[in-house]
């Protein structure tokens, strides 16, 4: 199988900026629900830090055909993993092996942060409703 980097990957961003700090609850999940309108290969996500060590995990989600179908299939989990970033940068956290999204199905991203200091990431600031990646 092919190993892939960083290089080889879109990148598509909801948010325009970086905006002020986030605060994480221990537990709390922080989440987003889309459906792409073309078949897509997801490889990872971008995630905030800028202000101290993060622990991570991400849980990959097929919801189905509307986006009030359930809490929906597992498709793709990325274990407890350790980052730190530069601030008003995004961690970019690749997944173990792509994973193919199709057109017009909806799908949630799970992802739990935690900072064993406590401390807060930055944030996104300008967030869009609908993004649009380089290959439209």
């Amino acid at each position: 199988m092919k190993s892939f980097s960083v290089d080889d990957y879109h990148i598509v961003s909801r948010f325009n900026s970086h905006g002020g700090g986030w605060g994480y609850n221990a537990g709390s999940i922080e989440a987003i629900l889309f459906s792409p309108d073309q078949d897509i290969l997801l490889g990872g996500f971008g995630l905030y830090g800028g202000r101290g060590q993060y622990n991570v995990e991400v849980k990959v989600l097929e919801v189905g055909d509307s986006p009030d179908e359930g809490e929906g299939t597992l498709l793709v989990s990325a274990e407890e993993k350790g980052y730190t970033c530069e601030r008003n940068k995004t961690f970019r956290l690749l997944l173990e092996r792509p994973v193919v999204l199709l057109a017009y199905h909806w799908y949630a991203v799970h992802c739990m942060i935690v900072s064993p200091s406590g401390a807060s990431t930055d944030a996104g600031s300008s967030g869009l409703g609908e993004t649009t990646g380089p290959d439209k």
